[in-house]
């Protein structure tokens, strides 16, 4: 647990390219390892400011790009899917990650003026190395304007890994939660100032 707390320590208020503030990114619950299995849950929320004339649908066109540059094979093309409370699309796609291959359920919604929301569920997991024991990466983020030229962007990530038969409870779960949190600010980061640099 002292490993945990000091690699949440690590994690530092972060500014980008000065038109985005991000606080640093905390735990929903606290993470843990039952039968076997690491879950954590993560949440962070970063101010982008923007030009008055800002469109968000720039946002929606953005995170759309992120996947489509890394399309490995379409189980289904985008289809209309209003399960985020507003217009969007939903897609199933098997897309490149650094660590392997992900399939995931992308969501994409938006009313066009004020909100995007973005949400991904994976299917199945073929990573290598220590990323082979990960077995769930479910992400979210919703974009909110707050005023003419101040949105709200706050991210959310769900993840889950199967624990190594050799290691201890107490190892794997330090381990697993270093490593979720720095890939948790790493995506965040690059996320947040590409919506900010294309609104």
């Amino acid at each position: 647990m002292k490993l945990l707390i000091v690699a949440l320590a690590l994690v530092s208020t972060y500014s980008v390219a000065g038109t985005v503030k991000c606080g640093n990114p905390t735990w929903v619950s606290e993470p843990k390892i039952a039968e076997q299995l690491f879950t954590g849950e993560m949440t962070a929320e970063c101010i982008i400011t923007a030009d008055a004339g800002a469109d968000i649908r720039n946002a929606e066109r953005y995170l759309e790009n992120i996947f489509k540059d890394q399309i490995i094979t379409t189980h289904e093309a985008a289809a209309r899917d209003n399960s985020l409370g507003l217009p969007g699309k939903r897609w199933d796609l098997s897309i490149k990650h650094k660590s392997g291959v992900l399939r995931y359920v992308i969501r994409i919604a938006t009313d066009e003026r004020d909100t995007v929301v973005y949400k991904s569920e994976s299917k199945e997991v073929k990573f290598t190395g220590f990323a082979s024991f990960v077995r769930k990466i479910n992400n979210g983020l919703t974009l909110k304007r707050v005023s003419r030229e101040q949105f709200k962007l706050t991210f959310h990530s769900f993840s889950q890994a199967a624990k190594p038969a050799l290691s201890t409870n107490a190892i794997f779960l330090s381990l697993a939660s270093k490593s979720m949190v720095d890939v948790f600010n790493e995506e965040a980061q690059k996320t947040a100032k590409g919506i900010a640099e294309g609104l």
